[in-house]
């Protein structure tokens, strides 16, 4: 006797599984899904039909035989549906909405106050702009399949309720999921952690990483990580896993958010590389720098440093080989320990391009196992500030497309 919803849940995943490879090939027969996942044709022309029926996809053209009946191509309808997603840090918020086929149509970033950010101001920030962008459905919301929430910090996934996060004062057990929910009707809303979704965004929206165990290193307020294991993102069993940010550097003995000392995220994140800049303007350094921000504290900030480095600042190019010190030797113990095909990092630093990765690469050369090195790149996203804003709409998209690779 089978359990209840188990016919649902093998219907569904018949439906994604055909989903996922239109979505992958761009275009593909009907015997060609037979052939690949092993259906009987019955079964890849009834799920076909349903999914012609929802407007999902569409006969796209014939193809071109020696002899016989043409094969007729299926494509995914771009207008067929679409997924919302809305994310946020102590910098900034920011929201795309993604059509079926994966592509962008619209996306905002805002930036947050530098000082006095409260939780009140943020829960507000998420209300207002996810409305505008209902708003920007308008005449669609019955087409809306999902909405992404992605969220920094300790995140509780079962109950959408974010545990804890330093950078914003006294953000602690955080209804988001309850707060957001009632702003939407009928349309399922999902949180993760915001850096999940980036890495959501290489499983659905790239192809070629299907199989490949990457990695995804995001830099911002904080440091986190994401691991992605044979299309498999590994999450820990308490959501918590990735939390590089917390690596103990050798040398390090700078105050952390989390309460603790010698953290990586105290030396390299945004936060911290403004802080140490602050500190040494205080001390008589960084004079140049503190020149072009017209001597203003205010104008201090991230983007500054990347100027000032690539214009040669010695003081400035300085600070950057220590970042990369302390960077490089955690990036190398990851390699060591995982054993990725690729690591890819999501910050602002990316700016900074060939002075920054060849530093970051020639620390991890020098002192990773060999056999770890062969076949291993270490490159910036292809996504730039949009991979947040595009992961938290890849969430929704996850949850509501996923599959099991296999006949169930």
């Amino acid at each position: 006797m089978n359990n209840p919803g188990a016919g649902l849940i093998r219907k569904n995943n018949t439906r994604n599984r055909i989903l996922s490879l239109i979505r992958e090939r761009g275009k593909i027969s009907k015997i060609q899904l037979k052939k690949e996942t092993r259906y009987s044709m019955a079964t890849v022309l009834s799920t076909v039909n349903r999914l012609l029926d929802q407007n999902l996809v569409y006969y796209a053209e014939k193809g071109k035989t020696s002899s016989g009946r043409k094969p007729v191509y299926i494509s995914l309808n771009a207008e067929g549906g679409y997924f919302i997603g809305i994310t946020f840090n102590a910098a900034d918020i920011s929201g795309a909405i993604l059509n079926f086929c994966g592509e962008s149509i619209h996306y905002f970033r805002q930036p947050f106050p530098v000082t006095g950010l409260t939780v009140e101001f943020v829960l507000d920030s998420l209300k207002i702009n996810l409305l505008k962008m209902l708003d920007v459905m308008k005449g669609r919301e019955d087409r809306i399949i999902g909405i992404g929430v992605g969220s920094p910090g300790y995140l509780d996934e079962n109950t959408g309720i974010s545990i804890f996060y330093p950078h914003i004062p006294r953000w602690k057990n955080i209804d988001i999921l309850g707060f957001l929910t009632p702003l939407v009707k009928n349309i399922p809303v999902y949180i993760e952690h915001n850096t999940n979704g980036m890495a959501l965004a290489y499983k659905w929206l790239r192809p070629q990483y299907r199989g490949m165990c990457y990695l995804i290193i995001s830099i911002r307020s904080g440091i986190k990580m994401s691991c992605v294991f044979d299309n498999i993102l590994y999450k820990g069993k308490n959501y918590t896993a990735g939390e590089i940010g917390h690596i103990r550097v050798s040398g390090s003995k700078r105050y952390c958010p989390c309460g603790k000392s010698g953290c990586l995220e105290s030396e390299v994140s945004e936060t911290a590389i403004r802080e140490r800049i602050l500190e040494g303007v205080k001390a008589n350094r960084f004079a140049n720098l503190w020149e072009k921000s017209g001597r203003d504290f205010k104008k201090i900030n991230i983007d500054l440093f990347i100027e000032q480095v690539l214009a040669g600042d010695p003081e400035c190019v300085f600070l950057l080989d220590e970042i990369c010190g302390y960077l490089g030797e955690s990036l190398t113990q990851l390699l060591n320990i995982l054993n990725p095909e690729k690591i890819i990092l999501s910050s602002e630093l990316n700016k900074i391009g060939a002075p920054l990765f060849d530093r970051l690469t020639a620390k991890i050369r020098e002192n990773a196992i060999f056999v770890a090195l062969e076949n291993f790149t270490l490159e910036p996203t292809e996504f730039g500030n949009t991979l947040a804003a595009i992961g938290a709409a890849c969430i929704a998209m996850d949850h509501e497309l996923a599959y099991v690779d296999a006949i169930i």
